[in-house]
């Protein structure tokens, strides 16, 4: 190691690039041999760790910044995971585990041992999980690196956790040919996940989804082209992660700009369980919950780049991936007449909530049965079994309506191309397909049943008031101050009188009694009903869930989802939609058909302007939940004009300069006046 580390520095006055990218992989045994094994808070042969409940037992590096040991699972308190995390950071982020190795309970132990074998033993002292290492080991130590090493007296390491990643690398780490990193399965599930990422053998970076129990990979969805040339992936202690050659030529760069420097943010990069490489860093020394932050990510659009002809895709069979941008986790939705098969955990995909079409049944007799509902924006490209050209609308869809095994039509406007699809779905994803359409069939619900089970007014307004009361309940009254984060029309239950239950509480964070904000590294929720300011953020509170309620009573009154498109208007979404009708003084043209003409006009304006106001862009605009309550059950209080809404692309631009809340704060009763749109 000498030699190789004079060779270095004679080297360095001719690159010194070069020098730092020989030092790399020298670099935990450079520590130990200058600053001796004092410097690492060393780990002394015999020593053990003890799984405590409510605890965290862990071997800590001698900053404190990094810990090694039993880190309690989120969702378990008695369940361990044997691991290393930033022990400063918010959550304490985990950065390498033990894979293959199944959580183990309070009374469970890890023990360098007097030969030098690192040990996991289960409660019962069974062993789970080893090293042996390859030499001598006369002690281990949790380095300032992140690097967990067992070392000789002379300083060489004889293993080291950089040479065994999980799912993350970080800054001074190298991944070499053969190596490679697994996403875990969720964000708190550590098993092995739906993607890899690896450097073969050849130098070749690739990206794969794989099968979560046999780890077999199926078609990549990324690679870097660079096979033959021997190259290796680089996290460097300036922050820059890159693709090199062994003699330090940059064949790609992962990171686009400046990236702040290693003393002044933590930094990693992981390979998400949603298959999306992303760059992060968390900034140090701060008395704020910042988050971690993307900087960088590959591939720039997974949900477009992964069509795979073996297995569903980047979200499960039958369902279809909505791209969140590469700061966010993407998300998978079902089509119409399907559901999640799994809502925690949505890559299991969906099924239809419905019987299948029987074969051989009459035609005339599937037409009263089954009809074709569009599904917009959406495709399932590799799961056509039948095409047809040249072809108009009606008969490809009349087509898929009379063949028992097709589920979709997709019918291609300009060539007239009709394709027919059968379960199950894979690959599906959103997208701009402007050139065609896809029809998904479902049951046909006859107009008779339609109109009996279509909600009227008054019991439109209850629900509303109903999950209005509720919230108020969660941010205000309640002896815990509750932030849901997932508020959305799915998450709102009706008991057999119709009265709104808020359920699904897997996401919310509780508040202490002055807080008023908070920021989350990872944004969990459903896009169309997430605010802008924790959509693009992560900032979330009590004003994120009046976002999410003020799409929800948009939604209730129009009888549309939020994330419908409006072409025709040049409207996005139902928001867009929605401002559009208001600056145009349209708004009783929102309403659901069902209504009819059977609502009170000064009630109904009244409900869609307080859903306007909820869904104003900015955060400090928007109503608390009290002040909502007042609102829609009093109607001498007098209503602000609303805002632009969030999210809201194509509109016309008609704003206000007042804040609406300055005169919310002002609102007096008076007599009744009747809202008026703009």
């Amino acid at each position: 190691m000498n030699d190789l580390f004079h060779q270095a520095v004679l080297h360095s006055m001719e690159s010194p690039r070069l020098l730092h990218h020989l030092l790399l992989p020298l670099l935990p045994q450079i520590i130990l041999l200058i600053l001796g094994p004092a410097y690492a808070q060393t780990v002394s042969l015999g020593s053990s760790l003890t799984a405590q409940t409510g605890q965290t037992t862990a071997w800590f590096s001698p900053s404190g910044d990094y810990a090694f040991g039993f880190r309690p699972f989120e969702t378990n308190v008695s369940h361990f995971l044997l691991a290393i995390w930033f022990d400063k950071v918010e959550n304490k982020t985990v950065v390498w585990y033990a894979r293959r190795c199944r959580p183990v309970q309070a009374g469970a132990t890890v023990e360098l041992a007097t030969d030098g074998k690192l040990s996991l033993k289960d409660r019962d002292a069974k062993e789970v999980w080893n090293v042996k290492a390859n030499g001598t080991v006369t002690y281990a130590a949790m380095l300032d690196n992140g690097n967990f090493v067992l070392a000789s007296g002379d300083g060489s390491v004889r293993w080291q956790s950089f040479d065994n990643p999980s799912d993350t690398i970080l800054p001074s780490q190298v991944l070499g040919p053969g190596k490679e990193l697994r996403s875990r399965l969720t964000d708190a599930d550590y098993s092995g996940g739906r993607f890899e990422l690896s450097i073969q053998s050849d130098g070749n970076l690739t990206f794969y989804p794989v099968e979560i129990i046999s780890g077999l990979k199926y078609d990549p969805y990324w690679s870097s082209g660079t096979g033959g040339n021997g190259s290796q992936l680089v996290f460097d202690e300036s922050g820059t992660v890159y693709l090199a050659l062994t003699n330090n030529t940059v064949l790609i760069n992962f990171t686009s700009g400046m990236i702040g420097s290693i003393g002044d943010f933590y930094q990693r990069a992981t390979l998400d369980p949603d298959g999306v490489f992303r760059q992060y860093i968390y900034p140090k020394n701060t008395t704020t919950s910042g988050g971690w932050t993307v900087v960088d990510f590959q591939p720039p659009d997974i949900c477009r780049e992964l069509t795979t002809t073996t297995g569903s895709g980047a979200c499960g069979l039958n369902s279809y991936c909505v791209s969140g941008g590469g700061n966010r986790s993407v998300d998978c939705e079902c089509p119409p007449g399907y559901s999640l098969e799994d809502p925690s955990r949505k890559y299991k995909g969906c099924f239809p909530n419905f019987t299948a079409q029987i074969c051989g049944t009459n035609e005339s007799v599937t037409e009263t049965l089954f009809e074709l509902r569009e599904v917009i924006n959406v495709d399932w490209p590799l799961s056509a079994y039948e095409h047809s050209s040249p072809i108009d609308e009606d008969r490809c869809k009349r087509r898929c309506l009379g063949d028992c095994n097709c589920a979709v039509a997709v019918y291609q406007v300009d060539g007239r191309n009709c394709w027919k699809k059968r379960l199950p779905l894979t690959n599906g994803k959103m997208g701009s397909y402007v050139d065609r359409k896809a029809f998904i069939k479902v049951p046909k619900v006859s107009k008779d049943k339609t109109k009996s089970t279509q909600l009227s007014w008054q019991e439109r307004l209850d629900i509303i008031m109903g999950i209005a009361r509720g919230l108020l309940y969660l941010h205000q009254d309640s002896r815990l101050r509750i932030i849901h984060r997932d508020l959305k029309a799915g998450n709102i239950l009706l008991d057999k009188d119709m009265n709104p239950k808020i359920s699904d509480f897997g996401t919310a964070r509780i508040f202490k009694g002055d807080q008023n904000e908070e920021n989350t590294r990872r944004v969990i929720g459903t896009y169309g009903y997430m605010s802008p300011e924790y959509a693009m953020e992560g900032i979330f509170s009590v004003k994120s869930d009046v976002f999410s309620f003020g799409v929800i009573v948009l939604e209730i009154l129009s009888g549309k989802k939020n994330r419908m498109v409006y072409e025709a208007e040049s409207c996005v979404n139902l928001l867009g939609h929605a401002w559009k009708l208001w600056e145009d003084g349209r708004c009783l043209e929102l309403l659901h058909e069902a209504m009819e003409c059977s609502y009170p006009t000064p009630r109904v304006l009244r409900c869609l302007q307080v859903g306007l106001l909820c869904v104003q862009e900015g955060s400090e605009d928007r109503p608390t939940m009290a002040e909502v309550v007042l609102m829609l059950s009093n109607e001498g209080v007098v209503l602000p004009q609303p805002n632009r809404p969030g999210f809201c692309i194509g509109r016309t631009s008609k704003e206000t300069s007042r804040s609406s809340m300055e005169q919310t704060s002002s609102a007096v009763i008076e007599t009744t006046t009747m809202p008026e749109c703009r």
